[in-house]
């Protein structure tokens, strides 16, 4: 309760989403990037569009969710659901690039803003509205990820 108090939340379940989100797929996404960083380039990223457009209708808010990416690399995705997720133009900009990035894989390490994961930096590329941008420590804090670390088979950075 203390790592995740309620009155940081609009509603209970938006504070038990943060949880879930977090330990499943944070704190293990942020493990395999540490492990994998020193013998490979790892080009670490977070899907931040907090507008994207939803397909599976919840009671509360639901962000840049998981899964809520794929509109953005597969037009008119929607899973199984007939809710639209048509982008708007800020979106469909965010689109662009996202595609570009996925289809140019290989020339990642000449680009400037996407470094390769550091696990001391621990930089990721936020894929975010306005534009990308580079961030350095805000996913572990953010995902409260040395509370995980701790909590989850007391792993250790």
């Amino acid at each position: 309760m203390s790592e995740y108090p309620l009155s940081a939340y609009k509603t209970p379940s938006e504070a038990y989403a943060a949880i879930v989100t977090d330990a499943w797929f944070a704190s293990t996404a942020n493990d395999i990037n540490r492990a994998l960083a020193g013998k490979i380039p790892v080009y670490a990223y977070e899907f931040d569009d907090q507008t994207a457009p939803y397909y599976l209708p919840t009671s509360f808010y639901q962000g840049a969710a998981h899964t809520y990416e794929l509109p953005y690399v597969f037009p008119g995705f929607h899973g199984s659901s007939a809710l639209s997720t048509k982008l708007n133009s800020e979106q469909a900009k965010l689109s662009e690039q996202m595609m570009t990035l996925w289809t140019h894989v290989r020339d990642l390490p000449r680009q400037k803003e996407w470094a390769p994961f550091d696990p001391q930096k621990g930089n990721y590329y936020r894929l975010t509205l306005p534009k990308p941008v580079m961030v350095t420590g805000e996913f572990a804090k953010a995902h409260h990820i040395d509370f995980w670390d701790e909590t989850l088979n007391n792993r250790n950075r």
